[in-house]
């Protein structure tokens, strides 16, 4: 999503990284449908995401339009928005075992030989949703 707004990763050369491949599943709650290249949610409004990254060099340093500034941390975001309406952003909240709600912050991740694998659980829209809307999970 947005690939034209990503910065370029660049290795401890300072040498582009090429390969970088990631996906993004989500289950207990959603489908993919090819047809409109969007997860489509069922009827729960629980649900999980995966995210996983490899295919390339462990990122030491990210260039920007500006400047090349040392890589501290991953973060993976969540947030979903309407296929139709791409500027309409849906917050996502995570639930407790004892299903109490909070905030979903972004989420640390660390690479290991060039890849990573991060599942979030017990999400929730932040908003009452209908059945159907289609919606992608950006990271």
């Amino acid at each position: 999503f947005n690939k034209d707004k990503w910065a370029l990763m660049l290795d401890a050369n300072c040498r582009p990284i090429t390969g970088f491949k990631y996906t993004v599943s989500a289950d207990k709650g959603f489908v993919h449908s090819e047809a409109h290249s969007a997860f489509v949610s069922q009827k729960k409004n629980h649900f999980q995401v995966t995210v996983t990254a490899y295919g390339f060099s462990s990122p030491k340093f990210i260039k920007t339009e500006t400047n090349v500034s040392e890589i501290r941390a991953f973060f993976i975001r969540v947030y979903g928005f309407k296929n139709e309406s791409h500027n309409q952003i849906v917050a996502i909240n995570q639930s407790t075992v004892e299903r109490q709600k909070y905030c979903l912050d972004p989420q640390r991740v660390d690479f290991h030989n060039g890849s990573l694998t991060k599942t979030i659980p017990r999400l929730h829209f932040s908003a009452k949703l209908f059945i159907s809307f289609r919606f992608y999970f950006l990271q």
